[in-house]
């Protein structure tokens, strides 16, 4: 027989620098939803501005000038000009909500000293720090799913909110009015 000592833990150390790359990879995502979101808030604020800016109050005012197929596409212009404004501030909304930060958890090389790492061997201390790495990964990975969730449908609304704009100017233009 040989005389070989076995590691308890022998990939820990590969498996800490694969958790490490991972941990980094799924915070970029974190903040780069925060990067959309910042970007879509300026698209709604543009897109806020050229519909308010388009809608013709005179024209819905007045109403009782209009025969009856004008009297419906004054009403399906106005349902779709006002209503495409308050679906952009309502999205705007959502996203300023979704910009919030929320808590999520890290890594904190604080415990190393409170757990007394240094004391252990390399391969525990690997095994230890990797195990640490994949609690906060999973946590900043169900937070970001959530808030892409949240951020996918508040372009869709926005996305909503544009063709119910363009219905609106067809009407408006197309010389129903």
């Amino acid at each position: 027989m040989s005389d070989q000592t076995t590691s308890e833990y022998p990939s820990a150390e590969f498996l800490h620098s694969v958790s490490l790359d991972d941990y980094n990879r799924v915070l970029s995502n974190y903040d780069k939803i925060y990067d959309r979101i910042n970007i879509a808030m300026a698209l709604c604020g543009v897109l806020l501005l050229v519909i308010l800016s388009n809608i013709d109050i005179k024209a819905i005012m007045d109403w009782s000038n209009y025969s009856n197929l004008e009297k419906m596409a004054i009403s399906i212009y106005s349902l779709c000009a006002v209503g495409s404004a308050v679906l952009i501030v309502i999205a705007v909304i959502r996203l300023l909500l979704l910009s919030k930060s929320k808590e999520v958890l890290s890594f904190d090389s604080n415990s190393i000293k409170t757990e007394e790492l240094y004391k252990e061997s390399v391969e525990n201390a690997a095994l230890w720090v990797t195990l640490q790495y994949i609690r906060v990964i999973n946590d900043i990975r169900a937070k970001t799913n959530e808030k892409q969730r949240a951020f996918n449908a508040s372009i869709v609304q926005i996305i909503i909110s544009l063709l119910a704009f363009v219905v609106s100017m067809m009407i408006y233009n197309g010389g129903l009015l």
